[in-house]
């Protein structure tokens, strides 16, 4: 919303309305006080006269319906949008038209009452006349509310914009803290001690069995997973395909160690491939498809990891195909799962969604959906 809309919001009408009065009681006291007061002491007159009264009376009633007016629009033709020349002139015509109808509703009302009370009939004439003299007065105000207007526009849009920064350098550090405690939580479980032990087993499996080129790949793979995991901590996101990329290592290195019993099955789209998505979004949900659905079985498994749009909403998928999760299946399962949604909810806020769903057949898939605008 824009700021300057923000005067017209519920809550703050009483506080516009109730700050107008008082702006007339105070500015229009201060009138009738100088002009008495300098009328019996500096010029040895007397007091005002009824009618002269009566004129006060009508202003005091017509300026706080008159002041919205002004107030809109100053709201429409701020200092923020034109030029000071432009702005002052534009102004001085729109004061005058203001001062020019107050000017046209005093009289009329003026002449019915000082027909009615006082028997009196007052040309015209001596209305404009004072009317005339004190067209500077009038006009000051005007400038005077307008300002107002302007300095609580600025005021308001500072205030916003240093709130807005704020939100901003927090999220940011949310961001990072979220990134940091993901990248924690994807060495903390490629690194497990038994994922180590496995996997050191395998290498010297491989050596016992002299397929060293094997080991010495399979220690490659291992070392630049480790690499990538480091580099890419000051990474907030990465196009998909890079992602699947990172994947792959860890994936080796997991087809190693389980051999014929893991399978891969991998279907992204060419026009998905440049997808931004966070960075080892997929890690936390492949490890969980491999502890729950693979491991516990001797039987082979697949991980099928694949990704579709339909209308704006991407969906990235890895299913296994093991014999499924108990208990709640969209709980939180751990420190992974509860990084990857709470990334998930800072990066995209509502626009996204983890989702942990059994297969029709057998299986479990872990769904995330990314709601674009583009």
């Amino acid at each position: 919303m824009e700021i300057p809309l923000l005067w017209l919001l519920k809550k703050n009408k009483v506080r516009i309305i109730s700050g107008v009065i008082l702006f007339w009681l105070v500015i229009g006291g201060m009138i009738y006080i100088t002009e008495e007061v300098i009328s019996a002491n500096y010029f040895g007159t007397k007091a005002l006269e009824p009618i002269e009264k009566m004129q006060y009376l009508v202003r005091w009633i017509m300026w706080p319906f008159l002041t919205p007016i002004i107030i809109f629009l100053a709201l429409k033709l701020g200092f923020r949008r034109t030029h000071i020349t432009r702005f002052v002139l534009l102004h001085m015509a729109l004061g005058t038209a203001v001062l020019f109808l107050e000017y046209l509703l005093e009289i009329s009302i003026i002449k019915v009452f000082a027909w009615q009370l006082w028997q009196q009939h007052v040309p015209v004439k001596d209305y404009t006349i004072p009317f005339l003299f004190k067209y500077w007065a009038y006009i000051s105000i005007y400038f005077l509310i307008v300002g107002i207007v302007n300095v609580f526009i600025y005021i308001t849009k500072y205030q916003a914009s240093e709130t807005s920064l704020i939100e901003t350098e927090l999220k940011n550090k949310q961001l990072e803290y979220e990134l940091t405690l993901a990248q924690l939580s994807s060495l903390k479980m490629q690194l497990q001690p038994h994922f180590l032990f496995n996997t050191h087993n395998a290498i010297i499996s491989l050596m016992l069995q002299k397929e060293n080129d094997k080991a010495i790949g399979m220690l490659t793979k291992l070392s630049e997973l480790l690499r990538l995991t480091i580099d890419q901590s000051d990474t907030q996101t990465i196009p998909l395909q890079q992602e699947i990329d990172y994947m792959k290592l860890y994936l080796n290195i997991q087809q190693i160690r389980f051999q014929d019993r893991l399978r891969i099955e991998i279907d992204i789209p060419k026009e998905l491939a440049g997808f931004e998505v966070p960075t080892f979004i997929l890690q936390p949900l492949i490890e969980n498809a491999i502890t729950h659905g693979i491991a516990p079985y001797s039987d082979a498994g697949l991980i099928r990891i694949s990704a579709t749009k339909t209308g704006q909403t991407i969906r990235i998928c890895v299913m296994d195909d093991g014999q499924g999760m108990t208990g709640s299946l969209n709980s939180t399962r751990g420190i992974g799962i509860k990084n990857t949604r709470n990334r998930l909810s800072q990066l995209y806020g509502e626009h996204q969604s983890l989702k942990i769903i059994p297969n029709e057949v057998k299986g479990v898939s872990s769904v995330i959906e990314i709601h674009t605008h583009a």
